[in-house]
């Protein structure tokens, strides 16, 4: 390894080094380069934006509480950028056939949007059901990029319509891919031009299969959809899993995409006579299901179909066409039932984005868990995961939900929760370090196994190890 030549980087203060005996493209090469190269420039200070970025930011949070956090990393990210930028610069001029194509890594971010977003801020507080939690992502100049892929104007939620009262579980997220159509088109034209945004078209617009005219360009292109999940389980029906000795409860569910029921029918015409497939031609539904059961008992009422909801469009995804049926038909649904509207209380009514889960699930949960310790388990780590139970599973649990929000200047998230977000740090600030111990040891102790059974660590590719011959033999420890 020899640091041959230092020259200065334009605009900038830090050095590159050139390597002669050990490929750039390795990982002590990166490494080095990152050493050589220094940590990324600072934003420039702006005491006047500054206040002014608090200041929008805060008033989407609640002070006062148990928690209340606010980071403005306006700049840093394009900055960052720079700096990766001019690492993988410095790593293609050595080695261009790794990296073919020059890396504007400033362009990139700036294709995904991320670069827009300039603070982020969180707060929790106590609630009546534990905690409300509040995150914010402030994007003064509006949504751009991948931050577009989540939909547009907050809309009336869909979910608690459908799903039938006392349902545990509710998820509802809008999804623009065509913003993911456009965001792979600019990355590919900033790293290869219109020859990158060619192929790009090209690749896509290739049929998936030579019997059907189905693309990702049609998948993609001009989709502005909701994705909706729905999964209810029942109190007192049950079934068992095959090798086991506990039962869990029976459960049911559907996946529902807004727009893509056609993709049921193509799907239903290319399965063609397929033996383990039935076709299902109804009033209100088109497409494919399971011929047969997945097994006896409560596993004998899945069959797995995908189907087209003609009346809406949807694409169904269920367990059970049954269950795909009643969530389309007249009964008490879950914006009735009084446990959801105790989780919800307080969250906006119109969102890009919503979670609910019962307190119910959360029984549910640890009894299975407990059923499975009783059965497997010795009594000292049985201790351990009701222990573990305790603190993720409490009794006192009253259900999660939480509401995301686009608006002209943000993504605001509001939550009801149990754990408040100073949980989740502190949980992430004690297991990072652990995690880090854990697998230090872990990679020590492997080395120490290798050394017992005689094996030689492999060396790391183009390294031009001297005196092989005279390296001496390690004994076992």
């Amino acid at each position: 390894l020899q640091a041959t030549e230092r020259r200065p980087i334009p605009n900038t203060k830090r050095t590159h080094m050139k390597f002669t005996t050990l490929r750039q493209s390795s990982l002590p090469a990166i490494i080095l380069s990152v050493f050589a190269m220094g940590a990324p420039e600072k934003a420039e200070a702006n005491p006047e934006a500054d206040a002014a970025r608090f200041h929008a930011v805060s008033k989407h949070l609640d002070p006062g509480g148990t928690l209340y956090a606010y980071v403005s990393v306006d700049g840093d990210l394009r900055n960052l950028a720079v700096w990766v930028g001019q690492l993988v610069e410095s790593i293609r001029e050595e080695n261009p056939q790794d990296i073919p194509f020059p890396i504007d890594a400033p362009r990139i971010l700036e294709a995904t949007g991320l670069d827009s977003v300039s603070a982020v801020g969180f707060s929790s507080r106590a609630a009546e059901a534990g905690f409300q939690n509040k995150s914010y992502f402030h994007t003064p100049a509006g949504r751009k990029g991948l931050l577009r892929l989540f939909g547009g104007e907050p809309k009336v939620f869909e979910g608690p319509n459908l799903a039938p009262a006392g349902t545990e579980f509710v998820y509802e997220q809008e999804l623009n891919f065509k913003a993911l159509y456009e965001v792979a088109l600019d990355i590919a034209g900033v790293v290869m031009g219109d020859a990158g945004k060619g192929m790009i078209q090209m690749v896509a617009s290739q049929p998936f299969d030579e019997n059907t005219k189905l693309t990702a360009a049609r998948l993609l292109r001009d989709a502005n959809t909701k994705v909706t999940v729905i999964v209810d389980a029942h109190d007192t029906e049950k079934f068992r899993i095959p090798g086991e000795d506990f039962d869990l409860p029976l459960t049911h569910g559907a996946v529902l995409v807004n727009g893509y029921g056609w993709l049921a029918d193509e799907v239903a015409r290319l399965s063609g006579d397929e033996p383990d497939a039935e076709r299902v031609q109804e009033a209100n539904w088109r497409g494919i299901r399971s011929s047969e059961v997945l097994g006896e008992g409560g596993l004998a009422t899945y069959r797995p179909a995908l189907l087209h909801h003609l009346p809406s469009g949807k694409l169904v995804l269920t367990t059970q066409t049954e269950f795909a049926e009643m969530l389309f038909i007249p009964k008490p649904n879950l914006r009735e039932d009084r446990a959801f509207r105790e989780v919800m209380k307080g969250l906006p009514e119109r969102g890009n984005a919503m979670s609910y889960v019962s307190p119910k699930v959360f029984n549910l949960l640890r009894n299975v868990v407990n059923a499975a310790i009783e059965q497997e388990a010795d009594p000292a780590e049985a201790a351990v995961v009701r222990g573990m139970l305790s603190l993720f599973l409490p009794l006192e649990s009253k259900g999660e939900a939480s509401v995301t929000t686009n608006l002209p200047d943000g993504i605001l998230t509001v939550s009801n929760s149990t754990f408040s977000h100073k949980g989740g740090l502190l949980s992430f600030g004690l297991t990072g370090p652990m995690a880090g111990i854990m697998a230090s040891q872990m990679m020590f102790m492997g080395a120490m196994e290798e050394l017992e059974d005689g094996n030689d660590f492999p060396a790391p590719p183009d390294v031009q190890i001297p005196f092989e011959e005279a390296q001496p033999e390690i004994p076992s420890p």
